[in-house]
């Protein structure tokens, strides 16, 4: 499981993987964007060991595997220069 993964909670809004939402055939399995975070459950069998619960498009609920989703983006200090 990677880091950031560990750290993800119920009521996180982590962005789906573009892929997902244009591979699904269907608008019941397409996911909302940003997606809430609604369950998490740590997984042996799935592949990155923590699957989520979130909301699709429809308004139905489904658990899929953490890996569908991007990290998110850390935030810099306002101070920060590049």
């Amino acid at each position: 499981m990677k880091d950031w993964m560990r750290k993800i909670k119920p009521g996180d809004a982590l962005k789906p993987d573009p892929l997902w939402n244009e591979s699904v055939a269907t608008h019941a399995k397409k996911l909302k964007v940003p997606a809430i975070v609604l369950d998490t459950e740590g997984r042996k069998g799935c592949q990155s060991g923590l699957m989520l619960k979130v909301k699709t498009e429809s308004g139905a609920t489904t658990w899929l595997d953490a890996g569908w989703f991007l990290e998110p983006e850390q935030k810099r200090p306002l101070n920060q220069e590049d």
